[in-house]
């Protein structure tokens, strides 16, 4: 019996954590989608009020434009580990085998509250260095 219950539980907690990732894959899919178009303001729209708050829109997107100009259009996103509220992403260029790994925290109402790019390279040519 005592078996069956920790089964049981074990399906379960999986259930759940595997559903708060396709939510989140979601929201980065959002995001990617408006980086690709370079539609920064609504990938801004999809960070947090508190977010906003702290961190222009200027700020923002200075910082995706510049990612843009390194990497280009992103190709996918590569769930990696989930730790002390911080999620691990991989974030995979459409040219240039460039790939940048990112930190992210998401609200409980999946939006970004903050959203790193740790390190950008790759394989291919290295990305041009910001001015």
């Amino acid at each position: 019996m005592k078996k069956k219950i920790i089964i049981v539980l074990i399906s379960f907690i999986s259930s759940i954590s595997f559903g708060q990732d396709k939510k989140v894959d979601e929201v980065l899919n959002k995001w990617k989608d408006c980086f690709n178009k370079q539609d920064y303001k609504s990938a801004y729209d999809l960070y947090t009020l508190g977010y906003r708050q702290k961190v222009s829109e200027e700020s923002v997107t200075k910082q995706m434009k510049e990612v843009y100009n390194m990497m280009g259009k992103l190709k996918s996103v590569k769930f990696v580990s989930y730790k002390d509220y911080v999620y691990k992403y991989i974030f995979y260029s459409k040219a240039n085998h460039i790939e940048g790994d990112v930190s992210i925290v998401v609200s409980k109402d999946y939006q970004l509250g903050y959203l790193s790019f740790d390190r950008i390279g790759g394989t291919g040519d290295a990305p041009p260095m910001a001015n």
